[in-house]
């Protein structure tokens, strides 16, 4: 995409780890799977099970540039999921 990369999700921080709460169709979220209710557990090899996770991932993603593959863990109804997030 051109311009900023946008994952293209609305997420918050739940008990110590990201929820996610919405994502945007035709997003790179969307385009990876990644779906309402997801529990983001890693992004990009960086856990996201702490304080300031959020801003971590904000960060990730402001820092990628041209095409990148990004792995994503997420817990879905109680199971591991493991996704790509393809920038381009």
């Amino acid at each position: 995409p051109q311009g900023k990369p946008k994952l293209g999700i609305a997420a918050e921080a739940v008990n110590g780890t990201l929820r996610v709460d919405d994502v945007f169709p035709d997003s790179a979220a969307d385009r990876a799977g990644i779906k309402r209710g997801d529990f983001i557990l890693e992004f990009s090899g960086v856990s996201m099970s702490h304080e300031g996770a959020l801003k971590t991932m904000k960060e990730i993603v402001r820092g990628i540039v041209g095409e990148k593959d990004i792995p994503v863990k997420l817990l879905r109804d109680g199971s591991q999921v493991d996704t790509i997030i393809h920038w381009r």
